[in-house]
């Protein structure tokens, strides 16, 4: 797994220890958990369980479930982005392939400790695509370049995303899962 960079930021300016760096970072999630249309009528916040998962069976919305995940990019916010990778420690249901969807939300201002179904900030049409086969535990590395050039573009810096489920069942460690050993990341590089 990556490790974070040695740098240090400021106005917009992002400093390497050294020239002789390879220029790279890794975002570790600040916030992560999962919503439930059905569960108690969408109102249930799912913190701080240690799988999070996406789920959409047979078409049934009453068991929808998304993944949301929240990010700090801002180191990147002078850089020139030549790649970013999100990085998940996940599984699906029996080895069996579970179509996923990666978007990103419009409005950062949840709370992995208040979020709901019913509050659930909505999410951009545009989505990455992936199928999950693996049914133990591994790391998933998904691309994700355009999403966070568009969040650096926009000016905050803090990325929100949705893994929604298209078909089948995900489940992924969240930030409390042993101890944050396993947290999902985003690996970011730059030219």
């Amino acid at each position: 797994m990556i490790k974070e960079a040695d740098y240090f930021y400021g106005w917009d300016t992002l400093c390497y220890a050294s020239s002789s760096d390879v220029p790279s970072y890794a975002a570790f999630v600040i916030a992560d958990s999962y919503v439930a249309r059905a569960d108690g009528d969408g109102t249930t916040d799912y913190y701080p369980y240690e799988t999070i998962k996406s789920e959409d069976i047979s078409g049934n919305k009453e068991t929808d479930k998304i993944i949301i995940m929240k990010f700090d990019v801002s180191a990147a916010n002078s850089a020139t982005i030549k790649s970013a990778k999100l990085h998940v420690y996940g599984y699906t249901e029996n080895g069996a392939g579970a179509k996923q969807k990666i978007r990103r939300i419009v409005d950062d201002n949840w709370t992995e400790t208040g979020i709901t179904w019913n509050e659930l900030p909505k999410l951009y049409k545009t989505s990455h695509k992936v199928t999950v086969h693996n049914e133990d535990y591994q790391w998933i590395e998904i691309g994700i370049t355009d999403l966070v050039q568009s969040e650096i573009h926009k000016g905050d810096g803090i990325l929100s995303l949705a893994i929604e489920a298209s078909d089948g069942m995900f489940y992924m460690s969240s930030n409390e899962y042993n101890g944050g050993s396993n947290k999902a990341y985003i690996e970011i590089d730059f030219d």
